[in-house]
């Protein structure tokens, strides 16, 4: 599996996301028929599988689908996947993505509570998520949710609720992430700060993570956990040793691509 690139910057404004201050919130396109010369050239080169690198492939709705249809032109015969998020799409985007090769939907979901989505300055709420996942498994696509949990007003209702309608899912697999880094130049920072979690003087080197006031990582771990019980695709973090021996063997005996395609249920 090799990476590829369709541009960069991200327009979005996730509270907890440095990418923007990297990278630049203006969009900086790459020709989609240059973005597909690539992938030619990564496929001659032995790729088996490509993966957008994107921060987001959608954030830009137009590009992407000219990206899309410059590989179904230009004949990339293996399949790709890439971060997407479930914001508003036209009826037919899915389709047209499955036509050009997409095999795999990463949903950059985070939470499924109105109040979290709002929180974390997601453009979309649960319902979007709802309509894009159904859009994604009626064009024959492979689909995962991560979540990422425990971010400023986060509470034990709130992590029920993102629970409760995860439940509504059907055919994909979910990865559940406790615990928010806070990085410089990220609106979480200056909440962070506001609320005097850090200070000016506080080493961010060190990984240092948001604290919620009405619950603990600890009980967000413990409630997803108790949740997810033995089911095989609800993955707590990374899923620990055990997973990463799994993922070696798929990948001995010949397996490409996101291997959570298997843990589908």
């Amino acid at each position: 599996m090799l990476n590829l690139q369709s541009k960069r910057g991200c327009a979005f404004r996730c509270v907890y996301c440095p990418y923007p201050h990297i990278e630049g919130r203006k969009h900086r396109l790459i020709d989609p028929q240059e973005v597909a010369r690539t992938a030619l050239e990564l496929e001659a080169a032995g790729a088996k599988y490509l993966f957008l690198t994107d921060s987001a492939f959608n954030s830009d709705i137009e590009h992407s689908l000219a990206v899309a249809k410059a590989f179904q032109k230009a004949r990339l015969s293996i399949p790709w996947g890439g971060f997407f998020a479930p914001v508003r799409l036209p009826a037919d985007y899915f389709t047209v993505m499955a036509d050009a090769g997409l095999a795999h939907v990463e949903f950059g979901t985070e939470a499924l509570s109105d109040i979290m989505l709002k929180n974390y300055r997601k453009p979309f709420r649960v319902q979007d998520v709802f309509t894009a996942h159904e859009q994604a498994l009626d064009a024959g696509l492979h689909t995962a949710h991560y979540f990422l949990l425990g971010g400023p007003g986060e509470s034990a209702d709130t992590i029920n609720e993102s629970l409760e309608h995860r439940e509504q899912l059907k055919k994909t697999v979910t990865f559940y992430f406790v615990g928010i880094r806070i990085y410089p130049g990220t609106g979480l920072y200056d909440i962070a700060l506001k609320e005097e979690k850090i200070n000016a003087a506080t080493d961010l080197l060190q990984p240092v993570f948001y604290e919620p006031d009405l619950i603990t990582q600890e009980q967000i771990d413990k409630m997803v956990t108790e949740r997810a019980g033995n089911r095989i695709n609800w993955i707590v973090g990374s899923g620990g040793a055990r997973a990463a021996e799994t993922v070696s063997k798929m990948h001995t005996r010949g397996y490409v691509g996101p291997l959570w395609e298997y843990l589908i249920r």
